[in-house]
């Protein structure tokens, strides 16, 4: 007797998703790293994931990587290496948030400003 052979349908392995990249070549990206499309860049080229991630890219407008990958319902890790390919075919600019560290404190004249803009109210 020959065991009963299931099939699913619909459901992709994940290397072929990613086309076999389990890194992707920046260290920097991560949830919060921001998404910048292109909006020139064409589309023909691209595999179906890096094209979902451009097409919501382009309709909602910048997003997270992580914001990104709970639109698209794609794990995290596909949705950064994804990131990295259209980081270097040009069809996104990425950009870190600005941490605490980096931030400029605003200088005296803003500050007085603002009070005396509370002051008003």
């Amino acid at each position: 007797m020959r065991p009963i052979r299931r099939t699913r349908v619909g459901l992709v392995r994940s290397h072929t998703t990613t086309g076999g990249a389990t890194a992707t070549s920046r260290s920097s990206l991560d949830a919060s790293t921001l998404l910048y499309p292109d909006l020139k860049a064409p589309l023909a080229e691209l595999d179906p994931t890096s094209a979902r991630v451009m097409n919501l890219l382009r309709t909602i407008g910048a997003m997270s990587i992580s914001e990104a990958a709970a639109h698209l319902k794609i794990p995290f890790p596909f949705v950064v290496i994804c990131a990295d390919r259209l980081i270097d075919s040009g069809h996104v600019f990425a950009k870190a948030p600005t941490s605490a560290e980096q931030a400029t404190a605003p200088g005296v004249d803003v500050l007085e400003r603002l009070l005396h803009g509370l002051q008003q109210l």
